[in-house]
């Protein structure tokens, strides 16, 4: 038996930066001991590369560095046995090198919590030659990896997704992975995130009834519709969306169809909080002044503490820091949590 001529495979894009393994075919043949790797440019024929390596696996692996990237380059090969005779030079393919691109989420970040049962994921694309984006794919996955929910595959350039019907008080993974015009792949890799918003506890927000007879469909709802007072009356708006509670004596109370029983998430937006004060009171049904029943919220050198008065007794708990320092500005948000006996606060600085 005698060396057949070697097939080349095809070779995708690559950093050069990097070590790359050419692999090649070779059918029929006497034994496989050595094979040569030529590579020149495309545009003159110029040599770069022309090395003899010693295995028996069907591979060549090119060194880091070797090439250069935006360039273009022809490969060719050939295979020796134990007598030292060469084979007849493969097929010539044509490949080009350019740098990784880089692709991450621009608007999530490693187990952030998210606040609402649908989100947008928007991806941030770099690459230093202007490789285009062929196509892209963003895959939701469960806290064990099994894959929950997908992009499919998209070619809009849009680079976004929205996956609705995300799970409140649940972990999840996300992952992106891209295709350039030549065929370079790229991936986040896995992204953890957290769920947590409030789920309203109605036993149906719409009720639907067909009436036949008329070509018509009667809705209903059983929301209930939660009446504050406030001090001043009418309250005065901070850009028409935050309440203004700055003057002393100013408040705004809910206690009209609004009350928490067992485990519960409430969740604030505020800013400009004076340093000790008491900005958020709740008070149990049984409170009094001589018998106390409440839980207090107070803003406390950059963290937020909670009180929970039972009676004659008082403990607290503690955020973080919030960070970075507020300003006077920043809109600072801010979820307490109960569940059994366990209270959980987290804050967050939106900035202005």
């Amino acid at each position: 038996m005698s060396l057949s001529t070697p097939i080349l495979q095809n070779v995708i894009s690559f950093d050069s930066g990097f070590d790359h393994n050419f692999t090649f075919v070779s059918i029929d043949s006497d034994q496989v001991i050595k094979n040569r790797l030529v590579i020149q440019l495309a545009s003159d024929n110029t040599e770069i590369y022309n090395e003899i390596i010693t295995t028996f696996q069907y591979i060549h692996a090119l060194p880091e560095n070797t090439l250069s990237n935006n360039q273009s380059y022809i490969a060719y090969l050939s295979t020796f046995n134990s007598n030292n005779d060469e084979s007849l030079s493969s097929n010539i393919v044509l490949f080009s090198c350019y740098t990784n691109p880089i692709i991450t989420f621009s608007n999530l970040n490693p187990d952030q919590i998210i606040n609402n049962s649908s989100y947008e994921f928007e991806l941030s694309y770099t690459q230093n030659e202007g490789e285009e984006v062929e196509s892209y794919q963003i895959n939701l996955y469960d806290i064990n990896n099994e894959q929950i929910s997908t992009s499919s595959i998209l070619y809009d350039g849009l680079l976004k997704h929205t996956f609705s019907g995300l799970l409140d008080n649940l972990g999840y993974k996300i992952k992106a992975e891209i295709v350039t015009d030549h065929g370079m792949i790229a991936t986040t890799g896995y992204i953890n995130f957290t769920v947590n918003y409030t789920t309203p506890i109605i036993a149906s927000a719409l009720i639907l009834e067909n009436l036949p007879n008329s070509g018509k469909i009667k809705i209903s709802t059983n929301i209930i519709n939660i009446i504050g007072t406030s001090n001043p009356s009418p309250s005065t708006y901070i850009d028409n969306e935050i309440v203004n509670l700055t003057q002393s004596g100013d408040y705004v109370q809910f206690d009209n169809g609004f009350n928490l029983n067992g485990d519960f998430t409430l969740k604030l937006w505020g800013l400009n909080f004076s340093n000790e004060e008491i900005f958020c009171t709740l008070y149990g049904e049984n409170d009094t002044e001589a018998t106390k029943y409440r839980i207090e919220l107070q803003y406390f050198y950059d963290q937020i503490f909670v009180n929970i008065i039972v009676g004659d007794l008082k403990y607290h708990i503690y955020s973080e820091n919030i960070s970075p320092t507020p300003l006077s500005t920043d809109l600072i948000y801010i979820c307490l949590q109960r569940s059994g006996y366990f209270y959980n606060i987290i804050t967050e600085n939106f900035g202005t």
